[in-house]
């Protein structure tokens, strides 16, 4: 019972961050809007199925927006990868210690990525 209730935790933790991040990244796409300066070069059309995976209009975005959704993945992998480490290691603690470790550190640049560039963008 142990091990499932620390999987639904890593599992929560992941899909709360792959959501915020998605989440955010549509926020901060309504705020800048267009660029003259920097459009059409920065600028990029998502596929298909980003559009219907993110909720997208069909609109031109900046790439380092479109970079943001497919970093929002991350978190995902992330649990995946640490699920599988979990459950195939003895050292449990660690495993799981390590886990909050690099989800924040990631989580840490996600932010600062996108504090910078909706800074420059302005």
């Amino acid at each position: 019972m142990g091990d499932f209730l620390v999987l639904l935790r890593f599992g929560t933790i992941a899909f709360m961050g792959w959501y915020a991040s998605a989440v955010s990244t549509k926020r901060v796409i309504k705020e800048v809007g267009f660029h003259k300066k920097y459009y059409p070069n920065k600028y990029i059309m998502p596929s298909r199925r980003m559009r219907r995976l993110f909720k997208l209009r069909k609109r031109e975005i900046p790439k380092w927006m479109y970079f943001e959704f497919y970093f929002s993945f991350v978190y995902i992998g992330l649990f995946v990868l640490f699920s599988i480490l979990y459950l195939c290691s003895d050292n449990k603690f660690l495993i799981a210690q390590t886990f909050f470790w690099i989800y924040g550190i990631v989580m840490g640049g996600d932010m600062l990525h996108i504090m910078i560039y909706s800074f420059l963008y302005r």
